[in-house]
């Protein structure tokens, strides 16, 4: 069976209400990786930690030697407030880790969560989010994840963290890894052979259009370069019935890995104020 993980919130706020309100869901199962996935309902217990008490988001899980582990977003704060980039929610935004035996849970919290947290006075000094966890060549875990620039609200830039056991991570460093000056955002790794992929959302224009999606390859899971193929997607969905639709925004890219090949792409779609979906769609790309 195939379960979908979404974000939801509370629409109040409009879009930019993500960073105070956002949950995460889980479907029911369903016999396809197309699906169409229904039941959802929230995994509650996700919210059990001081730290992340009111808002998680931007998960990604994965199964290893019989546990599923998802990575997610979450945060805390005394007020609302607005714009987005200024609010304590999003400030406090930090990386933990849940464990489960089954999609459907019970998801576990890993007692010594944040596992990944702001350095002060590194580059990376402010937000942590959006994670990806992978394997690279040496086998160790590696975690790509986002943050401001400096604490310069909006600079964003991509790290990596490592880890030999999914809970301690280190091996942090003084510039962000990716050779992607401020450029993307929403990583998401995956390894097919003797290669990792990755694809991201374009931040602006320096490769593709502002919310296209940005395609990079490695040979060893440390060190990524832009594939000359740009780009990964664009906003522009092409349906089934030869019609197409053109979308303001693409976001948090997933690849699900099956028989060590990705075989489909998900992404959460916004059509307008309050009109958003997840879409699947069967991966095809070319190195």
């Amino acid at each position: 069976m195939y379960y979908s993980f979404i974000n939801k919130w509370q629409d109040g706020d409009g879009f930019d209400g993500w960073v105070h309100y956002n949950r995460i869901y889980v479907s029911d199962g369903a016999a396809s990786s197309l699906g169409p996935f229904s039941g959802y309902t929230e995994i509650t217990e996700l919210r059990g930690q001081s730290w992340c008490a009111d808002m998680v988001s931007n998960q990604k899980i994965f199964y290893e030697d019989g546990k599923y582990y998802m990575f997610f977003n979450g945060t805390n704060y005394s007020s609302v407030s607005y714009p987005v980039i200024d609010s304590e929610a999003r400030a406090n935004q930090q990386v933990g880790l849940a464990t489960a035996l089954s999609p459907k849970g019970t998801w576990t919290l890993e007692a010594t969560n944040p596992v990944l947290s702001p350095r002060p006075g590194e580059w990376d000094q402010n937000i942590i989010n959006n994670p990806s966890v992978y394997k690279d060549i040496n086998g160790l875990w590696r975690m790509v994840y986002k943050s401001d620039y400096f604490a310069a609200k909006g600079t964003l830039r991509m790290g990596v963290a490592t880890s030999g056991n999914l809970i301690t991570w280190g091996g942090r460093t003084d510039e962000p890894n990716f050779n992607l000056d401020g450029e993307a955002e929403d990583p998401d790794v995956w390894q097919e052979g003797d290669k990792w992929y990755a694809i991201a959302k374009a931040f602006d224009s320096t490769y593709t259009p502002v919310g296209n999606g940005l395609f990079l390859t490695s040979d060893d899971g440390i060190t990524f370069t832009l594939s000359p193929n740009q780009p990964a997607w664009n906003r522009t969905i092409f349906w089934t019935d030869e019609t197409s639709d053109a979308y303001s925004k693409e976001e948090r890219p997933f690849v699900l890995v099956e028989d060590g090949f990705g075989i489909t792409y998900y992404a959460a779609i916004l059509g307008g104020v309050n009109n958003s979906f997840n879409i699947a769609r069967p991966l095809i790309f070319k190195v």
